[in-house]
């Protein structure tokens, strides 16, 4: 019991993965801006995308003094409150984020990447049914963002409703079929129902396209030794240890060690 009860946990923080913070692409096209009349304009867009190159370069604090700028020139501009939004959320400034995204969707409330930002935002936050219902309107606003599934999958999963969380992670395989990320969610919402030959070729497809994850092979060991199949999960425990237990301190493996002597 106490190996399954640390397998569940390190899984757990293996498929916690919060929903990566999104802003919106500047650009410099300003061919078609009136000068004359909107040189403010242009000067807040110009702050904006110097704000966008230190989003790049992970240069956050930076980036919100840009946007500050660009908002003061132009407080019309959803996309500015947009990214220093998320760059709040990069600072760890949920609160800030979330007001940021509150107005960024006041400005323009049919833009789907900024329901999508306050979603995964009030996701942090623990509001859970808040987050599914901006994680909804994105997808709503745009049905073919596999992420807005994906994450709204996750979420539903937190929610403890598993066959939601799988229509969802499906709904982005779908839509993204290549991404592994998605058949490792998906993998583990499989694995918490128990329906683990569907949980083992989620994982095996992972370590397919990625042989290097370690941890897929720790989720799909993890499926064969819950199915009953204690050699097929030794080997991907042992595999997984060949990644993470070089120096011989991981916990983990001294236990896999004992189960599989």
């Amino acid at each position: 019991m106490k190996f399954i009860s640390f397998l569940i946990l390190k899984i757990s923080l293996i498929i916690f993965v919060l929903c990566p913070v999104v802003y919106a692409e500047s650009k410099s096209t300003l061919k078609n801006v009136n000068q004359k009349k909107n040189t403010y304009i242009q000067d807040s867009v110009t702050f904006r995308n110097h704000g966008f190159y230190l989003m790049n370069k992970g240069e956050y604090k930076k980036a919100i003094q840009e946007y500050d700028k660009s908002i003061k020139l132009n407080p019309h501009d959803s996309i500015a409150y947009l990214n220093r939004g998320s760059a709040w959320e990069k600072m760890g400034n949920i609160e800030n984020a979330i007001l940021d995204f509150n107005k960024a969707i006041e400005l323009n409330h049919k833009f789907a990447p900024s329901y999508y930002s306050r979603g995964c935002a009030l996701w942090k936050k623990g509001d859970l049914d808040k987050a599914i219902w901006d994680l909804t309107s994105a997808i709503k606003l745009d049905s073919n963002d596999a992420d807005s599934y994906n994450t709204r999958g996750l979420v539903w999963e937190q929610k403890g409703n598993i066959e939601m969380a799988i229509k969802d992670f499906t709904k982005s395989i779908k839509l993204d079929p290549h991404n592994v990320n998605f058949y490792n969610a998906r993998g583990y919402a499989f694995l918490k129902k128990k329906e683990y030959d569907k949980a083992i070729n989620d994982f095996t497809y992972v370590i397919q396209h990625n042989p290097n994850n370690s941890d897929a092979y720790l989720t799909r060991g993890s499926a064969w030794k819950l199915k009953g199949n204690r050699t097929k999960a030794c080997a991907d425990f042992n595999k997984y240890c060949l990644y993470e237990n070089k120096e011989g301190m991981n916990p983990f493996c001294k236990d896999f060690e004992s189960l599989c002597e």
